[in-house]
């Protein structure tokens, strides 16, 4: 019975993940430029506070581009071995159509193992909001035979 529970909270956990949750993140073309995008132990690496900005805009010969923004600002601790930060990314795509806004704050902490081993886990919590506007979408009901939208 414990089993059978577990599957079905499973297959549900995947079906409003799947439904509340797009399908693709933002993408930079540049990845390395957006280090605590890329991994939030890359939170206070550098020995003085660091503030990124980056900018992708893809496809800009449509009417409808993407366009992402992303900021971000850390901090390294020396005396507590650690590093923290805050990011903002904000995504459009389609125009607008779907716009995705997130604030985030991260923490990494340095652990030395040896001389030459140092490990250093990090961690990001966050909240994203996502918005959808259907007026600016084209279904296929609304097309006619031409492909002209009605």
């Amino acid at each position: 019975m414990k089993k059978l529970i577990f599957i079905i909270l499973s297959i549900a956990n995947c079906i409003l993940h799947t439904a509340f949750c797009p399908a693709q993140d933002p993408q930079f073309s540049q990845f390395y430029a957006a280090p605590l995008y890329l991994n939030p132990a890359f939170a206070g690496t550098t020995i003085k506070a660091r503030f990124i900005t980056n900018a992708r805009m893809q496809w800009l010969g449509f009417s409808k581009a993407y366009n992402t923004y992303a900021f971000s600002l850390d901090q390294n601790y020396d005396n507590y071995n650690s590093g923290a930060g805050v990011m903002f990314v904000t995504d459009r795509a389609g125009g607008g159509s779907l716009v995705s806004n997130e604030v985030n704050v991260l923490y990494a902490y340095m652990l030395k193992l040896s001389k030459e081993i140092i490990l250093r886990p990090g961690i990001q919590l966050g909240y994203n909001f996502r918005k959808l506007s259907l007026n600016d979408l084209v279904f296929g009901d609304q097309l006619d035979e031409l492909g002209n939208v009605n």
